[in-house]
């Protein structure tokens, strides 16, 4: 089972590339900009969500733990369901 955590959906929210993305890679969730998923380094990484994805559907996240681990919550179910 992959554990996306708060961690991770503030490094996404936060994320100063452009157009963040959370993939997996090799079982582990990381932030990376959309256009590195392409590259040879993130070959094989499944992608798990996009913050202007997570935005249109969730709205603006309040910066409040439990909110934060709502959508860390999210984001590891849709990582479990990938087969990660």
């Amino acid at each position: 089972m992959t554990t996306v955590d708060v961690e991770v959906v503030e490094r996404l929210l936060k994320s100063e590339v452009e157009d963040p993305v959370v993939v997996l890679l090799q079982g582990q969730p990381q932030v990376i900009a959309a256009h590195e998923q392409d590259t040879e380094e993130y070959r094989g990484a499944l992608f798990v969500a996009s913050r202007r994805s997570l935005l249109d559907q969730l709205g603006d996240p309040r910066d409040s733990p439990p909110e934060l681990e709502r959508i860390a919550a999210i984001l590891s179910d849709m990582a479990d369901r990938l087969g990660a």
